[in-house]
């Protein structure tokens, strides 16, 4: 789970809601993008590495799922 961190995050959301999209019950982007921010919210990374390996913040990956247009 550290893409959750990482700076890039937006382009591998997107990239998994395709995924998701083939191998699942298709979803809207409304729904994706809602449940993202959940996850978010609620994940915490239980080591010491893995929460110096973040390199945004939830609350700032947060808000670039909010701001993204598709």
């Amino acid at each position: 789970l550290e893409y959750l961190g990482r700076a890039d995050y937006i382009k591998l959301y997107k990239l998994q809601f395709l995924e998701y999209n083939q191998i699942n019950k298709p979803i809207e982007t409304r729904e994706w993008k809602f449940r993202q921010i959940e996850f978010i919210k609620n994940h915490e990374f239980l080591t010491a590495g893995g929460r110096r390996l973040r390199e945004v913040s939830a609350q700032e990956q947060i808000r670039k799922i909010e701001d993204d247009i598709w």
